[in-house]
């Protein structure tokens, strides 16, 4: 049945004013979005991409923790992928059943194990099988059912308004526009221009993403595009503080000073916490290597440096590690301490 729920909290007060973490593979599990939502500045997260196949054919030890959740982890929306609309729907349906509030459709990826199935960004090759996943997602469930797309599959095929309206006609209640194709991945620059023809093409809101760097990256995008709120990926893993940044531009009010290494590093040890809480001592090491080099490059560590940190599969050494970081007052002093 078509979503009626009117309450998901997408239609905000002004441009620009809602704000998202983006869903991340392999990143944004539910001890990041948990250490995130601690700082403040977000209106909704999402888990990170969930195949259907995985849930249905009874759930998997990796699906179960991709979905793991909790009550102060909200608002919250499940991502799925995939290129089979009945997959999909029952996919949603088991989400929606087992506790779901939303459901976003990946059709932005653009890993190449993804893409070569016909999935994430593959699905803008045919832009008629995203309308039909997406019909028969909204027709699924009765919770909200959004959407993430991109440009197009590349430069000569730009598909991005006419996609958002089909997509619109199916039922997704929002949609976010990464402002590259699928071929670019993650670099060049923007194209803030089709992006707002997207904005002004469609009813539902829209949400800009790609090269928000900083709180003024947003305001010029809000201005220019006039986006319903902004999705920030990979500068969250770097700066989690950039949400009450952005949220302190848009309002016109003092945009907080940049966090201070101690900041970085007390948010670096709250998460390593709970990553202990989540996977145990034993595991913990394993799962927490993967947020080392972008903490790493927040605080200037170096190459050798965040290598001596990798590899350390102890809590207590990686907490000492850290503890280190903490007593020293400049990267180079940093550098040294983890490299002696």
């Amino acid at each position: 049945m078509p979503s009626t729920n009117d309450s998901f909290p997408l239609r905000p007060a002004a441009p620009g004013t809602f704000l998202l973490l983006a869903p991340m593979a392999g990143y944004t599990d539910l001890t990041f979005r948990l250490a995130v939502r601690r700082i403040g500045g977000i209106d909704l997260a999402f888990t990170e991409m969930l195949n259907p196949r995985s849930l249905l054919n009874g759930p998997r030890r990796k699906a179960m923790n991709l979905m793991q959740t909790c009550p102060l982890d909200v608002p919250l929306s499940h991502q799925i992928y995939g290129h089979e609309p009945e997959i999909m729907a029952k996919g949603a349906a088991w989400l929606q059943r087992h506790g779901a509030t939303a459901i976003d459709l990946n059709f932005g990826c653009p890993q190449k194990k993804i893409t070569r199935r016909g999935a994430g960004a593959g699905v803008l090759k045919d832009p008629k099988r995203a309308e039909a996943i997406a019909s028969a997602v909204a027709a699924a469930v009765d919770i909200p059912v959004t959407a993430k797309i991109r440009l197009g599959w590349d430069s000569e095929h730009i598909i991005a308004v006419d996609l958002a309206l089909m997509l619109e006609r199916a039922g997704v209640k929002a949609i976010t526009v990464h402002a590259r194709t699928a071929v670019q991945g993650f670099s060049g620059p923007v194209n803030m221009e089709l992006l707002r023809d997207v904005t002004r093409a469609v009813k539902v809101p829209v949400v800009g993403n790609g090269d928000i760097y900083t709180a003024d990256d947003a305001a010029v995008m809000v201005e220019h595009v006039g986006c319903a709120g902004i999705m920030v990926g990979r500068q969250a893993l770097k700066n989690p503080w950039i949400f009450l940044q952005i949220r302190a531009r848009l309002r016109n009010t003092i945009v907080p000073e940049p966090p201070s290494t101690a900041d970085h590093v007390e948010f670096m040890r709250h998460h390593l916490d709970m990553v202990i809480e989540r996977y145990g001592p034993e595991h913990a090491p394993a799962a927490f290597r993967c947020w080392i080099p972008q903490y790493a490059r927040a605080l200037s560590l170096g190459k050798q440096a965040m290598t001596r940190m990798i590899v350390l599969n102890d809590v207590d050494a990686l907490r000492a590690a850290i503890d280190t970081l903490a007593a020293c007052r400049t990267s180079r002093q940093r550098r040294v301490c983890l490299w002696a």
